[in-house]
């Protein structure tokens, strides 16, 4: 591995040198204004939303300290920037930073340009940079590829080279893997109505063959396919490929892999090769249960994320669903109201995709997550001109981009008071003004609004205006936080199947069953949602106590309790989804990296260490604990 990343340094070297005539001493830290932030943010907005919740806990459980973890676009913009140590926060001041522009043809050999140019994981230390003013730095960078195999972003990992805590190639490996998880999180969004496929060269999917993933629509046909997929199908390029059926490839139909789900299935081929396929539950459960299948409990299966899936067997949320679906057509706006993670948006959305809009735009802005100075220009758009660091061309406003459609402001209660009597004149004139012009332009859009604040008492404090608050809750709906819900059953069960493909019994005992029961869940139905997937995502390899278990589980059991987790022998890519950077994961890649150095030191202890970095007791105690034996006994 690391003769081939020295190849692609040199590669990266020659393309500085002759392509972009790039003087080392003089390379610049470039960035782009806000305005170009945000339009490509709003680009990449549910994948930024996925990373940044992967991100977080793999700083957490890596103890990524001293490190700055910045994710960017293809282009190597940096979209968003993770620090919280004064160390970390230096390094912005060497371009790790929001805005910053990384791609080799402006900043040289680098981490996260040279990631996306070699479309592989890469770690850029020390004078392996181009230009002289980054060789203080060491970067490790992985891309994050779309369904059709191309990068559309990067994840990057940096740090001073002098005070570098881990490996390079623990670093590199741990990027590699967080991007696989965005990257897989990004290809189950993009395909949520679609069956997707594990496909791997052994009856059991390894660590690395979970990247292989191929999607499915109801008559079987292609529809995306990662490139390790490809490359286990032998295609160069989805092109070759889509929409194809599998039963010409195969010579299976989509009812053959109603059974299918959580275990594997040797696949019929021309070539010598052996495929096997793994299917995965997918987010609307169409293809595994009919109408009329039934859960445990002798209710029958509701389909996910449509709105009979949304309520599930909770009085409280079937009326709630019964008034949204009255007025689903009607003209009045409609008011979301609820806790952080109970579904607002998913709501919002399944109300969209139900109702006689469904063919036009659906656009959803966050009122909380763009800046106030911003907020202005998102939703109203602006003339060209208006701005000398914004678009030339001007921008269409998120209200004009929705016409015809719906709009769902996400987070209403957070929206500045001067900006609320702008947006009520365009519920009242039903027209919009982009900033810097006189005209009007008519819109026609179904209004939802959604916040977890208490509106009233915000316009009791003179928070929010009352006209407003009167004229956005023309219909309003409350969503009872997850602890009060009396489905919690009946959640829990179809979210393993949704996840884990699998009955519930299958990846949790009684035990940690109860422990959910008991447990408040601060974060709703989101929450819920990640410790299935970290259930689902155990197996065997890691079934032990409670410190498996996520840190708020653990910190509400309290110390010395131990609940031993089912042995379901999935091993720990059974899902690969959304949060499913555990712990486990983590060791994991430790433990492979670890072989791999000790393999290519020959199984040299003292090389071993000097290749990962670390002093030879610190990888004594690494085997001891991984349980990592020789092939000749001698370690």
């Amino acid at each position: 591995m690391l003769a081939r990343q020295a190849d692609v340094v040199r590669s990266s070297w020659r393309r500085c040198q002759s392509e972009f005539n790039l003087d080392p001493t003089s390379v610049p830290i470039e960035r782009v204004c806000d305005h170009e932030i945000t339009e490509r943010r709003s680009q990449l907005e549910e994948l930024l939303k996925e990373a940044s919740t992967i991100i977080a806990r793999a700083r957490a459980l890596a103890r990524i300290n001293d490190h700055v973890l910045l994710i960017s676009c293809s282009n190597g913009i940096v979209l968003d920037c993770f620090a919280d140590t004064p160390a970390a926060e230096e390094l912005k001041l060497s371009g790790l930073d929001r805005g910053s522009v990384w791609n080799e043809r402006i900043a040289g050999t680098n981490g996260i340009g040279t990631a996306l140019s070699a479309r592989q994981a890469i770690t850029i230390q020390g004078r392996a940079h181009f230009a002289g003013r980054f060789q203080h730095l060491s970067c490790s960078a992985a891309p994050i590829f779309a369904s059709d195999g191309k990068p559309i972003a990067t994840v990057d990992m940096s740090t001073n080279a002098s005070v570098a805590g881990l490996s390079e190639t623990f670093a590199c490996h741990l990027v590699d893997r967080i991007a696989a998880e965005i990257s897989f999180s990004q290809f189950r969004i993009q395909h949520r109505n679609d069956c997707v496929l594990t496909l791997s060269r052994g009856p059991q999917p390894e660590v690395l063959a979970s990247r292989a993933l191929l999607a499915v629509d109801e008559t079987g046909a292609i529809q995306g396919a990662t490139n390790e997929a490809l490359s286990v199908l032998g295609a160069s390029t989805i092109d070759a490929i889509k929409a194809k059926s599998i039963e010409e490839i195969w010579n299976v139909s989509i009812g053959d892999l109603r059974p299918l789900v959580g275990r594997s299935m040797r696949l019929t081929t021309a070539a010598p090769a052996k495929i096997f396929a793994t299917t995965f539950s997918p987010w609307k459960s169409r293809f595994f249960l009919s109408k009329g299948a039934t859960q445990s409990h002798g209710k029958s299966m509701p389909q996910s994320r449509d709105l009979d899936g949304i309520a599930g067997a909770d009085p409280d949320m079937i009326r709630n669903i019964a008034v949204c679906r009255r007025t689903i057509d009607k003209e009045l706006p409609l008011l979301i109201l609820g806790e952080t993670g109970v579904g607002k948006d998913t709501l919002a959305r399944s109300i969209h995709a139900e109702s006689k809009r469904a063919l036009k735009p659906y656009i959803a802005i966050n009122c909380a997550a763009v800046p106030e100075t911003l907020l202005a220009s998102e939703l109203f758009g602006y003339e060209p001109g208006t701005f000398t660091d914004g678009d030339k061309n001007g921008r269409i406003g998120k209200i004009v981009a929705a016409n015809g459609g719906t709009l769902l402001l996400d987070e209403i209660g957070d929206m500045p008071l001067e900006l609320q009597a702008h947006f009520l004149r365009v519920l009242e004139d039903r027209t919009v003004i982009p900033l810097g012009s006189a005209r009007e332009i008519p819109v026609n859009i179904k209004l939802i609004c959604a916040t977890h604040r208490n509106l009233p008492a915000m316009v009791s404090a003179g928070q929010f205006r009352a006209d407003l608050f009167y004229r956005i809750q023309g219909i309003q709906v409350t969503l009872p936080p997850l602890r009060e819900r009396r489905d919690f059953d009946q959640l829990v069960e179809q979210m393993s199947r949704e996840e884990a493909g699998t009955e519930l019994s299958d990846i949790m005992t009684r035990d940690v069953i109860d422990v959910l029961r008991r447990y408040s869940w601060p974060g709703n139905i989101r929450e819920l949602r990640n410790v299935i997937r970290f259930l689902a995502s155990i197996g065997s390899d890691f079934a032990g106590s409670v410190d498996c278990l996520p840190e708020p589980l653990r910190q509400f059991l309290g110390p010395g309790t131990a609940i031993q987790l089912r042995q379901t022998g999935q091993g720990l890519n059974a899902s690969l989804s959304g949060d499913a950077f555990l712990p486990q994961v983590v060791d994991l890649a430790e433990r492979q990296r670890i072989i791999e150095a000790l393999a290519l030191a020959h199984w040299n202890v003292t090389a071993a260490a000097r290749i990962l970095g670390i002093s030879r007791a610190t990888l004594h105690r690494k085997i001891l604990k991984f349980r990592i034996v020789s092939p000749n006994n001698n370690v």
